[in-house]
């Protein structure tokens, strides 16, 4: 009898581990951590990113596409090895760029503009809250280790959750035969 409370206490101990879990694969959220506005070459402050995950959604306005060039290359404090650089592509005039395994720390951004009448970047860093996680688009860096999407969590939670149900289904099915 021990045996069976050990065994059920063990499954109702790995469920709940495996639903909190859950939870936190969709607790993130992004926070804004500046944002950059203008329509020439800048340098800008130093601003700091917290976090391991950040991204910049950008966007540009020109009267001239054909000749428009606009690149953004994120530098940490006191570094001149780039950490990142974005690139928009011909005829695409906004993008969000994803990051990867930052250090947390200071960075700036050097902005090349040509022939634009303005643009705008939004620096945000991933940190907990109630929001899901959305997923990459544009731009995304998908070579960076780390990138990991958070269906990976699900994945886990429903292979736990039918080692469970099989789990239950061998103790019933033993309990029934020692009738």
């Amino acid at each position: 009898m021990l045996n069976k409370s050990k065994l059920t206490l063990t499954i109702i101990l790995t469920t709940l581990i495996a639903l909190s879990s859950l939870s936190v694969v969709y607790a993130q959220t992004w926070q804004e951590v500046t944002t950059i506005t203008g329509a020439a070459n800048q340098k800008t402050n130093y601003f700091n990113i917290p976090n391991k995950e950040a991204r910049y959604e950008w966007s540009y306005t020109t009267s001239s596409p054909t000749y428009a060039s606009f690149v953004a290359t994120l530098y940490k404090e006191d570094n001149i090895i780039f950490v990142d650089m974005m690139y928009a592509p011909s005829g695409q005039t906004s993008g969000t760029q994803y990051l990867h395994n930052l250090s947390p720390g200071n960075y700036y951004l050097d902005i090349g503009a040509a022939n634009l009448d303005s643009y705008t970047i939004k620096v945000e860093s991933q940190s907990t809250g109630n929001a899901a996680t959305p997923k990459p688009t544009n731009n995304d860096d998908a070579g960076s280790s780390g990138d990991v999407d958070s269906s990976a969590g699900l994945v886990v939670v429903a292979f736990i959750a039918v080692i469970f149900v099989v789990l239950v289904f061998v103790f019933m099915r033993r309990r029934n035969k020692k009738r």
